[in-house]
């Protein structure tokens, strides 16, 4: 068989391997490449962050003299655990003055080490602290200790419900951290849990505040009385602590929409610590509307269970204050409650209410406007009047309580301190006296979320998810298997159907199941820049069975709309959905070939189409078309993705020429001055799992290792098989790698060269931001490249092309 010569823009000393045999000091330095690949590739492969996984990258980017990649990776940490040790550690040595404060505090109350705790006292005094203290009660047992500077006084204070009792605190000169500020003290008391506030007061300053509470009996189970039952009178109970504008949306939204006068309203004020708010609630007054003030902040638990106890008969609307609801709420409701003979509590859908959110299912969606809400409220009774569907446990945020399930529970449990899931508790304890837990389908209340904890939200869940995992194993198991099933999927499609949609113009755009990572790409790239709205239109499927999913790229509505084009139902409703929406363009990404069903419906809807040509597969032969005949009088432009991609469009023929507009964006746009050292590691990028690719760079990696080459193989890109790749030596598969973290993690690994593997995949986003680096480049196209590139016909033999990439990887470039 003839050799096919490349075209290249490197002179190559052809026939020959300037490869020497690999030193031992090229194998030294890139095993912490290896290592620090291997790190990404284990943080980045899975669906949810492992802090083991975090802690092993910060360790390899700290290992390579890399801190701002250990910060990287450290707060990732945070996200999972604000309480993690290593992430404050790494933050302490290398993050941003506010981040190294946060770390320091933290190290200095919990880190073992005495040298790290030392160290962190230091720093606060040098940031300007005057005195520092960490408290600990459990057990029956307050411990801890305070440090102050000499001259000023010191004192151990409770706060209770009672009064204020204060022990003055003498410092001792052989305590070990004695040193930073001067004077030191331990801690040590035996004292039951008690409803108190303690804290170490230096001057008029508090430190080391501690908040706890006393356990509190459950109550016995009461019997059903005559004033309980479906007639029987709602109170709303809201607990307030902090927010005053949160909480005057709440309440007026309450106040507005009760059914009556009769409908009680009950606020528990949790000694709040905003004197508005404070002079908000005192000043407030309504038929209906009691108050209850807590002395002593005792947080939420306490603050219901108090509510709870006060509220002798009917059923309970236990409600954040951080919500809005809509008119009509305790109606449907209540109607949902007694619906069947077993619903214990019901809760509405929300922006943010976690199993029930839309239109993003299980995330924090943006607070709509008033307004918003509203047409989201009328949205759900039109599509979902009367329905309800079973939840794992009900969310507190909005949770309507009968009566009889009460009855039997009692109250919130206590122990759980400050923080969440006292609310999946409850329901679980209620499942567990065979009530269930529902979600009524056909009211939206707006909630804000995380308005008391704030930043302190993912410490409180992740410590309390591991009492309610050991009080009920089976719960895990069925959050993940409604997770899977995701029953309200119909339930917010069918809202997003009835939804008037936004009067801003979007850009449709249109792609088939290959350019899913093209159109992610795109998306990320509208998104960062701010421009116009983008409306995606993804076909999923097989010919003959296509369907086609419509979704905002900002998050916003629709995400849940799915029409199958093979039923006449399908395709006629997907036309009605399209034309009541605005749309400012279409772009229709080209590679594969789109129903002509869809292309009908796209020319029906009067709008400019742009066909955006982002791949092209090499088997694709001369007259092959992105679209049928009947779809180019409505095509204004035809947008090749870059120079490679124009050239055999206009060589294939494939399009009408006048309608080529050039290239936006160029392959190469750079000149290469110089070639890196040649023992760099060398990134190979596979935008697709295909076989051809796969094995070139397999066979890539043995030829290297056959001739003694010191270079280490990086893959960008999800393989064939990842685990028979990643067997070879010097070899790491990073499997799936966005196309904006491309650059960064190119420079982390040091890449030198880069070799696209895939014939096919020039116009992948992955291709495209290796293309823009200021590395050499291998890869299969036409033309002459860049200084430094090399450019391999498209039907060159993969051993072939190993040995030009061979000799590439050793040649220097032309004078």
């Amino acid at each position: 068989m003839d050799q096919i010569a490349p075209q290249t823009g490197t002179r190559l000393p052809r026939g020959s391997l300037l490869l020497g045999p690999k030193s031992a000091a090229a194998e030294e330095a890139v095993r912490p490449l290896i290592a620090l690949a291997e790190a990404e590739r284990d943080a980045r492969g899975k669906a949810v962050d492992e802090p083991a996984d975090l802690v092993r990258l910060a360790h390899a980017y700290l290992m390579l003299g890399r801190p701002e990649g250990a910060v990287r990776a450290a707060r990732r940490l945070l996200e999972l655990d604000p309480q993690e040790a290593s992430a404050a550690a790494i933050l302490f040595n290398h993050g941003t003055p506010a981040e190294r404060e946060q770390a320091a505090l933290r190290l200095a109350g919990s880190a073992t080490d005495p040298g790290l705790k030392g160290a962190a006292l230091r720093a606060l005094r040098a940031m300007g602290h005057a005195a520092f203290a960490h408290l600990d009660w459990s057990a029956d047992r307050l411990q801890g200790f305070a440090a102050w500077q000499p001259g000023a006084k010191a004192a151990l204070v409770f706060l209770t419900p009672e009064g204020e009792e204060t022990w003055p605190l003498d410092p001792q000169d052989d305590h070990p951290f004695s040193e930073p500020f001067g004077h030191a003290t331990a801690i040590a008391l035996s004292l039951a849990p008690a409803d108190a506030h303690v804290f170490v007061a230096v001057g008029s300053q508090r430190y080391g505040l501690l908040r706890q509470n006393a356990p509190e009996p459950v109550p016995a189970r009461r019997a059903p009385s005559p004033e309980d039952g479906q007639g029987a009178q709602l109170t709303i109970l809201i607990p307030i602590y902090d927010d005053a504008a949160a909480t005057r949306r709440c309440i007026e939204s309450v106040l507005a929409h009760r059914p009556s006068p009769e409908t009680r309203v009950l606020l528990v004020a949790d000694d709040p610590p905003d004197k508005e708010l404070r002079a908000y609630l005192a000043a407030l007054s309504a038929p209906g509307l009691d108050h209850l003030h807590n002395p002593l902040n005792l947080g939420f638990v306490r603050s219901v269970n108090r509510g709870i106890a006060a509220i002798p008969h009917g059923d309970i609307l236990l409600l954040n204050a951080d919500t809005i609801l809509p008119a009509r709420f305790a109606e449907r409701l209540r109607a949902a409650a007694y619906g069947a003979d077993d619903i214990g509590t019901v809760v509405p859908l929300s922006n943010n209410g976690e199993f029930v959110s839309l239109p993003v299912p299980f995330r924090a969606n943006p607070l709509p406007d008033a307004q918003t809400i509203t047409r989201i409220d009328e949205s759900a009774e039109r599509a979902n009047g009367g329905g309800v569907i079973d939840l794992p446990s009900g969310i507190g945020f909005c949770l309507y309580i009968t009566r009889r399930c009460l009855n039997d529970i009692g109250h919130l449990s206590g122990g759980w301190g400050r923080g969440y899931l006292e609310d999946a508790d409850f329901c679980l304890r209620a499942r567990a006296f065979g009530w269930r837990n529902v979600c009524a389908t056909d009211i939206y209340v707006g909630h804000e979320g995380t308005r008391s904890f704030k930043e302190e939200k993912r410490g409180l869940v992740v410590r309390n998810l591991k009492r309610l995992g050991a009080a009920f194993p089976a719960y895990e198991a069925a959050c993940g298997s409604f997770v899977a099933a995701d029953p309200l999927r119909g339930v917010r499609a069918a809202i997003e159907a009835e939804l008037p949609p936004e009067n801003r113009p979007a850009r449709l755009l249109v792609h088939g199941p290959s350019l899913a990572d093209t159109a992610d790409a795109l998306v990320h790239a509208v998104s960062e820049a701010g421009e116009e709205p983008v409306l995606r239109a993804e076909l999923k499927g097989r010919p003959g069975a296509w369907s086609l999913s419509l979704s905002a790229a900002d998050g916003g509505f629709p995400q849940n709309l799915r029409f199958h084009l093979s039923r006449s139902d399908g395709a006629s409703a997907l036309a009605a959905d399209l034309a009541r929406r605005p749309l400012a363009r279409i772009e229709v990404l080209g590679q594969e070939a789109l129903p002509e069903d869809l292309w009908r419906i796209l020319c029906g809807l009067g709008v400019s189409i742009e066909v955006h040509v982002h791949a092209l597969r090499a088997h694709a032969g001369a007259g092959a078309r992105f679209w049928p005949a009947f779809a180019e009088p409505a095509i204004s432009a035809v947008v090749p993705a870059h120079e490679q991609i124009e050239h055999v469009v206009r060589g294939r023929r494939l399009v009408l020429p006048w309608k080529v507009r050039a290239a936006t964006e160029a392959f190469r746009s750079v000149s290469r001055a110089s070639v890196p050292l040649s023992d760099a590691p060398i990134g190979v990028v596979l935008p697709h799992a295909e076989a051809r690719a796969h094995l070139l760079a397999w066979e890539l990696a043995l030829a290297l290792k056959a001739a003694g080459a010191g270079n280490a193989v990086f893959v960008f890109g999800a393989s064939l098989d990842d685990r028979a790749l990643s067997s070879l030596p010097d070899l790491v598969v990073l499997g799936a790698v966005e196309a904006h973290e491309a650059p960064s993690l190119m420079a982390a690994l040091e890449i030198g060269r880069i070799v696209i593997a895939d014939r096919d995949g020039l116009g992948h986003p992955l291709a495209l931001a290796a293309g823009r680096s200021d590395l050499p480049c291998a890869f299969f196209g036409a033309g002459t490249g860049a200084v430094g590139d090399l450019v391999l016909a498209p039907d060159t033999g993969n051993l072939e092309a190993v040995r030009h990439i061979l000799d590439w990887i050793r040649s220097r470039p032309s004078q």
